[in-house]
Protein backbone atom coordinates (compact mmCIF):
# COMPACT_ATOMS: atom_id res chain seq x y z
CA UNK A 1 0.00 0.00 0.00
CA UNK A 2 2.74 2.36 0.56
CA UNK A 3 4.64 1.58 -2.56
CA UNK A 4 1.55 2.47 -4.27
CA UNK A 5 0.76 5.42 -2.46
CA UNK A 6 4.28 6.56 -3.25
CA UNK A 7 3.57 5.97 -7.03
CA UNK A 8 0.56 8.18 -7.06
CA UNK A 9 2.09 11.13 -5.35
CA UNK A 10 5.37 10.41 -7.81
CA UNK A 11 3.12 10.61 -10.29
CA UNK A 12 1.02 13.49 -9.27
CA UNK A 13 4.36 15.70 -8.58
CA UNK A 14 5.79 14.72 -12.17
CA UNK A 15 2.33 16.16 -13.46
CA UNK A 16 2.53 19.29 -11.33
CA UNK A 17 6.45 20.23 -12.73
CA UNK A 18 4.75 19.57 -15.71
CA UNK A 19 2.26 21.91 -15.78
CA UNK A 20 4.39 24.32 -14.05
CA UNK A 21 6.95 23.72 -16.59
CA UNK A 22 4.35 24.74 -19.56
CA UNK A 23 3.05 27.98 -17.45
CA UNK A 24 6.84 29.28 -17.38
CA UNK A 25 7.50 28.55 -20.98
CA UNK A 26 4.33 29.49 -22.86
CA UNK A 27 4.88 33.29 -22.15
CA UNK A 28 8.03 33.49 -23.50
CA UNK A 29 7.15 31.45 -26.53
CA UNK A 30 3.87 34.03 -27.08
CA UNK A 31 5.99 37.02 -26.45
CA UNK A 32 8.97 36.37 -28.20
CA UNK A 33 7.48 38.15 -31.52
CA UNK A 34 7.57 41.24 -29.99
CA UNK A 35 10.92 41.15 -28.36
CA UNK A 36 12.09 40.92 -31.57
CA UNK A 37 10.18 43.64 -33.28
CA UNK A 38 11.57 45.79 -30.42
CA UNK A 39 15.25 44.83 -30.89
CA UNK A 40 15.25 45.15 -34.70
CA UNK A 41 13.85 49.01 -34.25
CA UNK A 42 16.32 49.80 -31.43
CA UNK A 43 19.22 48.37 -33.73
CA UNK A 44 17.83 50.14 -37.00
CA UNK A 45 19.08 53.19 -38.09
CA UNK A 46 16.25 54.54 -39.51
CA UNK A 47 13.15 54.36 -37.71
CA UNK A 48 10.51 53.50 -40.52
CA UNK A 49 6.61 54.82 -40.36
CA UNK A 50 5.38 51.06 -40.24
CA UNK A 51 7.68 50.79 -37.13
CA UNK A 52 6.22 53.75 -35.24
CA UNK A 53 2.95 52.56 -36.38
CA UNK A 54 3.34 48.99 -35.04
CA UNK A 55 4.38 50.35 -31.56
CA UNK A 56 1.48 53.13 -31.70
CA UNK A 57 -1.44 50.32 -32.15
CA UNK A 58 -0.30 47.95 -30.20
CA UNK A 59 0.05 50.68 -27.30
CA UNK A 60 -4.16 51.42 -28.57
CA UNK A 61 -4.96 47.87 -29.00
CA UNK A 62 -3.43 44.38 -27.95
CA UNK A 63 -4.96 42.51 -30.87
CA UNK A 64 -2.66 44.22 -33.48
CA UNK A 65 0.30 42.50 -31.77
CA UNK A 66 0.65 40.19 -34.45
CA UNK A 67 0.01 42.85 -37.06
CA UNK A 68 3.09 42.99 -39.53
CA UNK A 69 4.54 46.68 -40.10
CA UNK A 70 2.27 47.65 -42.89
CA UNK A 71 -1.10 46.41 -41.50
CA UNK A 72 -0.27 48.32 -38.18
CA UNK A 73 0.61 51.34 -40.96
CA UNK A 74 -2.77 50.98 -42.58
CA UNK A 75 -4.83 50.76 -38.79
CA UNK A 76 -2.88 54.13 -37.36
CA UNK A 77 -4.27 55.59 -41.12
CA UNK A 78 -7.42 54.40 -40.74
CA UNK A 79 -7.64 55.33 -37.15
CA UNK A 80 -6.68 59.05 -38.61
CA UNK A 81 -3.15 59.24 -36.23
CA UNK A 82 -0.86 59.75 -38.93
CA UNK A 83 -1.67 61.12 -42.54
CA UNK A 84 1.13 60.14 -44.76
CA UNK A 85 1.28 59.09 -48.41
CA UNK A 86 4.40 57.31 -47.61
CA UNK A 87 4.82 53.50 -47.77
CA UNK A 88 5.37 51.90 -44.40
CA UNK A 89 8.72 50.78 -45.21
CA UNK A 90 9.76 54.70 -45.50
CA UNK A 91 11.68 56.48 -42.93
CA UNK A 92 9.69 58.69 -40.67
CA UNK A 93 10.96 62.27 -39.73
CA UNK A 94 11.23 63.68 -36.13
CA UNK A 95 7.98 65.88 -36.84
CA UNK A 96 5.83 63.34 -38.10
CA UNK A 97 6.66 60.98 -35.20
CA UNK A 98 6.03 63.82 -32.71
CA UNK A 99 2.42 64.46 -34.22
CA UNK A 100 1.85 60.58 -34.13
CA UNK A 101 2.89 60.33 -30.60
CA UNK A 102 0.71 63.41 -29.82
CA UNK A 103 -2.36 62.07 -31.16
CA UNK A 104 -1.48 58.78 -29.96
CA UNK A 105 -1.35 59.73 -26.38
CA UNK A 106 -3.38 62.86 -26.80
CA UNK A 107 -1.03 65.37 -25.12
CA UNK A 108 -2.59 68.87 -25.52
CA UNK A 109 -0.69 70.85 -27.47
CA UNK A 110 -0.04 74.48 -27.98
CA UNK A 111 -2.70 77.34 -29.37
CA UNK A 112 -1.44 76.52 -32.85
CA UNK A 113 -1.17 72.93 -32.67
CA UNK A 114 -4.76 72.72 -31.38
CA UNK A 115 -6.14 74.95 -34.42
CA UNK A 116 -3.67 73.37 -37.15
CA UNK A 117 -3.36 69.81 -35.94
CA UNK A 118 -0.06 70.05 -37.40
CA UNK A 119 2.85 67.99 -37.18
CA UNK A 120 5.41 70.81 -37.41
CA UNK A 121 3.52 72.63 -34.01
CA UNK A 122 3.70 69.03 -32.75
CA UNK A 123 7.34 68.79 -33.11
CA UNK A 124 7.73 72.20 -31.49
CA UNK A 125 5.46 70.78 -28.48
CA UNK A 126 7.64 68.18 -27.86
CA UNK A 127 10.92 70.56 -28.15
CA UNK A 128 9.42 72.30 -25.42
CA UNK A 129 8.57 69.56 -23.14
CA UNK A 130 12.33 68.12 -24.02
CA UNK A 131 10.75 65.42 -25.79
CA UNK A 132 13.36 65.96 -28.69
CA UNK A 133 16.36 67.72 -28.93
CA UNK A 134 16.69 71.90 -29.44
CA UNK A 135 19.16 70.74 -32.15
CA UNK A 136 16.76 68.23 -33.99
CA UNK A 137 16.01 69.24 -37.46
CA UNK A 138 12.37 68.48 -37.95
CA UNK A 139 12.45 66.92 -41.54
CA UNK A 140 14.90 64.47 -40.32
CA UNK A 141 15.33 61.35 -40.21
CA UNK A 142 15.20 59.32 -36.99
CA UNK A 143 17.47 56.00 -35.72
CA UNK A 144 15.38 53.27 -33.90
CA UNK A 145 16.90 53.91 -29.75
CA UNK A 146 16.28 57.77 -30.01
CA UNK A 147 12.55 57.34 -31.69
CA UNK A 148 11.85 54.73 -28.58
CA UNK A 149 12.91 57.10 -26.10
CA UNK A 150 10.64 59.74 -27.23
CA UNK A 151 8.04 57.66 -27.41
CA UNK A 152 8.86 55.88 -24.09
CA UNK A 153 8.75 59.81 -22.62
CA UNK A 154 4.82 60.55 -24.12
CA UNK A 155 3.85 56.93 -22.44
CA UNK A 156 4.85 58.69 -19.12
CA UNK A 157 2.80 62.07 -19.90
CA UNK A 158 -0.14 60.66 -22.19
CA UNK A 159 -2.69 58.52 -20.52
Amino acid sequence: IFKANYLAVERFMIKKCFIVLVILVLPVLVFSQQADKITDIIESDLFTCGQAAYICSTFLDENTESFSYEQAMNWVIEKNLLKTDKDFSMPITVAELSGLCMKTWNIPGGLFYKLTNSNRYAYKEMRALGFVSIFDDPSKNINGASALNVIYKCMELGR
